[in-house]
């Protein structure tokens, strides 16, 4: 069983519809864990990304995600949370020309990964690109 919740500031406007974001999480997760996954999925504002980048990485500005693994996890199931800045998806999509759906689902496919344990390089790089296969439905 797959559980994700999703958390979005009031009045953000979101690439997609949310229902949508959780479909593209749902099957990127099929692709990673074949098994039970529990997720948290929260778009924040700048201000909220620079403060948890300050305070657990301790390093200054906002970023465009973090993801923090459940820690304290015993078995086998996957937990975390995946945090992601709403001002600097829209902000790198003007600097990379990039659609907002397909940076967005770059970002969730790189936020999945970390939540899985992996860390920058090569083999991260391929499971990116193989969940990045995942669409929304409104692409």
């Amino acid at each position: 069983m797959y559980q994700i919740r999703f958390t979005c500031p009031a009045g953000a406007r979101l690439p997609f519809h949310p229902r949508e974001i959780r479909r593209l999480v749902l099957c990127m997760l099929q692709k990673l864990i074949p098994q039970s996954a529990d997720v948290e999925l929260v778009f924040v504002r700048d201000v909220e990304i620079a403060a948890l980048n300050r305070r657990y990485l301790r390093r200054q500005g906002p970023t465009n995600c973090l993801a923090f693994p459940d820690a304290g996890r015993q078995d086998a199931f996957f937990r975390g949370s995946l945090f992601v800045s709403l001002d600097t998806l829209y902000r790198e999509c003007l600097l990379y020309g990039q659609a907002p759906a397909a940076h967005l689902r770059r970002l969730l496919a790189h936020g999945l990964a970390h939540l899985a344990g992996f860390d920058h390089g090569e083999e991260m790089e391929a499971l990116c690109a193989r969940l990045e296969e995942c669409r929304e439905q409104s692409d």
